[in-house]
Formats: C-alpha cells, structure tokens, sequence
C-alpha cells in the first residue's frame, strides 16, 4: 500500500522528496505521503520532506503536531533514534509557535515526553513532564513516566514519593506495584524486615483481583519428561538474555533432558531475539497477550513448571503468575529478591545467596542451587585485563546503576578516600550523562565530605569499551543495599577486585556469593569498619592488586561462575525436585 501511495506522488514529477514541496498541497497529504515513506523504510527521504514541510509552513502547528506523531509512531515500531529526534524537532517548532497563544496541547506535550525518553534526553523529559502534571495532576500515564525517569537518573526517593501517588489515583495497578516494590531495594533506610511487609502488602491488593482457579490435568508421573516455561520481557540485546541466560539456553539446547518453551513478552524485538528462538524447542510470544490470554495459552501448552525471569522489574508478567496457570511455579535469575506474590511456590537462589535467616524475608520457598543462581557469559572480543598506569593514585571506582548510590554509601567511601591520601573516585552511569543527575550527586558528595576534584564522573558508554574502562580502577566499591550483579561479575571478569558488604537480602548478596564461588571470600565486610578496613589495606597493597588483576578471569573461568552446562543441570535437578514434591502431594489426596 505505502508502495501506491509514494507512486501516486511522484507520478509525473521529478522523483526526489522535493515534490513534496509544491504538490502535495493538504496537511493529511503531507502526512500520508510521510508516513508511507517511513513505511518504506527511506527514513532518510522522510526526514527531508518533514523539514521542507517546516521550512514551507512553519506556522501550521497542526501539520507540524500531526508529521511529530507520524514519526513518534515510527521510532516506537522501528526503534530507530532518528525518528524520535525529528520529532523533537517539529515538536519544539509548534510549542514554540504557541507560546503567546493558549496552552500548549497535552497530546503536543505528551509526544514530546514520549520522544525524549526514547532518545534518553530524560532532563527534558522532566522539565515537560513537570509542566503536564502541574496541569493535569491525575494523567497517571504522565505520572508513572515522571517516576521513571527520576527512577532512571537515580533520584530513587523522588521516584519512590511518585510512584506512591500514582497509586493514591489507583490502588490495583500492577507495573506501578511492581516498581514500587522494586524501588525498595534501593532504599537505605528500609529495614529489611519493612521491606518485606511492603512487597506482601503490595501483592495482596493483586494476587486474588480476577484470578479463576485453574483445575490441573498434569499427569504426576515423578519420572517423565517435564515440559517447562520460562517468561521473559528480557529475551534480546539485555543483560538478562546475553549474559545470564544464554549460556544456560544453549547448555540445556546440548542435552537430553525437560522440554522447555520460552513465552517471549519482549516489547521490542532485536537480532539477538532472532538468534536465541534458535535455541529452544518452543517459542511463543505473549507480549500482546492480556494476562488471561497468556494463562489460557500456557495452560493450553500443559507446562508443569512456570519460571519467571523478571520479578519485578520492568514489563514483567506477574499477572500471568497470578492466574497459576501451571501447578508450579518458580522465580528465577531476572530479579534478585522475592516476589511477594502467593502464587509463585519457589524461589530459584543459591546457598550463598541465601541463607537460612534469609526465609523470613520472601514469600516463596526457597530451592537452594549448590553453588550459583546464574551463569556468567563474557561478550565476544572482551578487552584483556589491566592495570592502571603504575605511577597515577589509587583508583576506586563503581559502575553500578546511580541509584544505588546513597548518603550511607558515601560516608563509608570518604573514609576509605581519607584513609589512602591521593586516591580518587571513579563514579560511572548513563545517569551521569545527564546535569540533573550530576548535580544532584554533587550534594551527596558535599554532604559526606567528599571533595568534588577526587571524583570523576563518567557517562555511558557500550559493553566493550565499559569492560575496558575497568582498567583504569584499582578496587571497585560495592553499593549497598542493592549491590552490584552483572556490574560485579564484568568488574571479576576484568582482574578488578570488589569490596562488598554482607547484606540480609539477596538483592544485597550477589557480589558476596560470587566471591565465594571463586575463592575471594577476604572482600567481604562484615559491618562498615570492616569495609573501610579491607577497602584501605587493599590499596596500600601492590601486589596484592596486581595478583588479583592476573588471577581473577582464570579463577571465573574454572569456578561455577560460568560452568553454564552445571548450572543447566542443577536446573534440571532442581525442577525435578519441585516437581516430585507436587507428584506426592497430589497421590496424599
């Protein structure tokens, strides 16, 4: 169709997107022509007519509104920045024209801020954010994004006070219940035993809401083949698929054993999305499935164990849980904590992750792995491990998420930097590419004491050159509560040793269980003095880095860490177990 239609223009004319300019005359035109060139895939010819169409009726503000949303819809389908980009542009052009005249309009407004986010310009998402919600106090969809993107600059406490409003307007909503709960991790001075209270107070607003129960027809025979589903929003270019899963999927995909089906709710599909159905069995999408429409489908595919990948974190599929489509159901990997949801019967951790104290924390079961939760795969041409250059100071640093970051944290680091005369603060996040956030961590550095000319603030910057960055730190600096996850295993993977404190939750024991897998059980603190302790001795220590730096990849290499066909069969063996539970169960009725 877009075909006919960009033919239909350029019949009888000079084939360039110039004409445009004199002979497609209406606005729905204009926008049509727009659109089926987006549609074709000639971004490029798109890009120019739109501009044209500015230059040629720059005071049309509702050309320009209606060519903002043709390209919006197009960057939200293709994914591609440029489109979001000249979407800003022509945007700003209308607001601007209407800034003597009456308020801007919401749905104007309201396109800027979706194409500010999706090209992460998220100050200004703030500033026209601020400004919607100042209007309409109750546009719980502008709402919900002012919380995410304070939740993205690490203003976790401003995220957490919006998220609590947006469920003043509607109590049951699950994506802002689950991002509540999993700002709590991130929250100093949450005990843990609040934490827990929260995330089951949460989920009882939603486990029952609409759920029908399910009568299963799982043959409970303890010795066959199990059929298996894992969910995920995460199955593409992300930390969770590449560097966790992957492996497993492609150990399991060598053996003999369960059959398993990932139920892929990707929003977004990629490459890699296409390169990972290569290796399981059964693939099904339910990304535009409602939750009783997935449960209807993976109760159609007759799975005995349902694992999720996600928890809490963002497009998750708790509702699917909730309706307990399969008789067991697992959480696993994508999320470090438990869910507080009644419907989901086990929590996949490990014994380092979580020790026995640790039950009266989560709601679920807990199904201890021998040794680890996952599974480290290191990206292809990694960067060898290094030093910093020997003559420079001593180097700390962190490359966790900004929002980990807390006046805790920092009143501990400044009397490691007090400690060790010279040495410096490498603080590294996407968040720091944007002033709002560096001011802000400005102030936390003031408050603690830190002075501002020892600390470098470094932004984004893609897997490979991060991995290499980590040369130029001599001890990485673990967060807490939240400590570092995949941030730890690529700093372990680079020779670059970590100082972690030992935590209650799991959220707060992910360095510590892979130091234990490799032997380093030394980095861990028991309170903050010994942190501070362990911190400073390792820097006045040489040797003892440059031990660390020639040692640490080959202990990851022969450890757990990254055994991925061990962790696909204490998988298996964990489910089987499950399972078996289940079988007794029901031949007990």
């Amino acid at each position: 169709m877009f075909r006919r239609v960009i033919d239909f223009f350029f019949t009888g004319r000079t084939r360039h997107v110039g004409a445009v300019r004199g002979d497609v005359r209406g606005s729905d035109d204009q926008c049509a022509f727009i659109q089926a060139l987006l549609q074709g895939a000639r971004y490029g010819e798109a890009r120019i007519a739109a501009m044209e169409c500015l230059a040629r009726t720059p005071d049309d503000v509702n050309l320009l509104e209606q060519l903002a949303g043709v390209f919006c819809r197009s960057g939200i389908s293709t994914g591609l920045p440029d489109a979001f980009e000249v979407a800003i542009t022509l945007l700003n052009a209308c607001l601007s024209k209407r800034l003597s005249g009456p308020p801007e309009p919401r749905e104007a407004l309201t396109l800027l801020w979706t194409a500010l986010m999706a090209v992460r310009r998220y100050d200004e998402a703030v500033d026209v954010l601020r400004k919607v919600t100042r209007r309409a106090p109750m546009d719980s969809r502008a709402v919900a994004a002012l919380a995410n993107c304070h939740n993205i600059l690490g203003d976790m406490p401003e995220a957490w006070a919006q998220y609590c409003r947006l469920l003043e307007m509607a109590p049951i909503r699950w994506p802002i219940l689950s991002a509540r709960i999993a700002a709590l991790d991130y929250m100093d001075d949450v005990s843990p035993q609040e934490n827990f209270r929260q995330r089951m107070e949460s989920m009882a607003k939603v486990a029952g809401a609409g759920v029908i129960p399910v009568r299963y027809e799982n043959d409970p025979d303890m010795e066959r083949t199990l059929r298996i589903g894992f969910v995920s929003p995460d199955m593409r270019q992300h930390v969770v698929a590449t560097a966790l899963f992957e492996g497993v999927l492609r150990a399991h995909a060598a053996r003999d054993s369960e059959e398993w089906t990932i139920y892929d709710a990707t929003p977004g599909r990629d490459t890699k999305n296409a390169e990972l159905r290569t290796l399981a069995p059964r693939w099904r999408e339910i990304d535009k499935l409602d939750p009783d429409q997935a449960a209807a489908l993976i109760q159609s595919d007759r799975i005995d164990i349902l694992v999720d990948l996600a928890g809490h974190s963002s497009h998750n599929s708790l509702a699917v849980f909730a309706r307990k489509p399969t008789p067991i159901q697992a959480s696993w990997l994508g999320y470090p904590g438990s869910t507080g949801l009644p419907q989901i019967d086990w929590l996949i951790s490990d014994i380092y992750s979580s020790p026995a104290e640790q039950e009266s924390y989560v709601s679920e079961r807990i199904w201890r792995l021998p040794a680890t939760r996952l599974c480290y795969t290191a990206p292809v041409a990694c960067p060898a491990p290094r030093l910093p250059a020997t003559m420079g100071p001593v180097s700390f640093g962190c490359f966790n998420n900004f929002g980990k970051l807390n006046p805790t944290v920092f009143s501990v680091w400044r009397r490691i930097l007090d400690g060790v005369p010279g040495s410096r603060l490498l603080l590294k996040a996407g968040a720091l590419d944007h002033q709002s956030a560096c001011a802000r961590l400005e102030v936390m550095l003031d408050q603690a004491g830190i002075e501002r000319r020892r600390v470098d603030f470094w932004g984004w910057s893609d897997v490979l050159d991060t991995l290499d960055q980590y040369g130029d730190i001599h001890i990485a600096l673990d967060p807490f509560p939240f400590c570092g996850g995949l941030t730890s295993l690529d700093a372990l993977w680079m020779g670059v040793p970590v100082v972690t404190l030992d935590q209650p939750l799991l959220a707060g024991r992910q360095t510590l269980a892979m130091l234990h897998n490799i032997d380093a059980s030394e980095l861990i603190a028991r309170d903050h003095d010994d942190y501070v302790r362990i911190g400073i001795a390792l820097a006045k220590d040489a040797n003892r880095l440059a031990s660390y730096r020639a040692t640490l990849r080959r202990k990851m290499k022969s450890s757990a860490l990254t055994d991925q066909a061990a962790l696909a069969r204490n998988l298996d063996i964990a489910l089987r177990g499950m399972w078996q539970e289940w079988c007794t169960a029901q031949k007990a009725f």
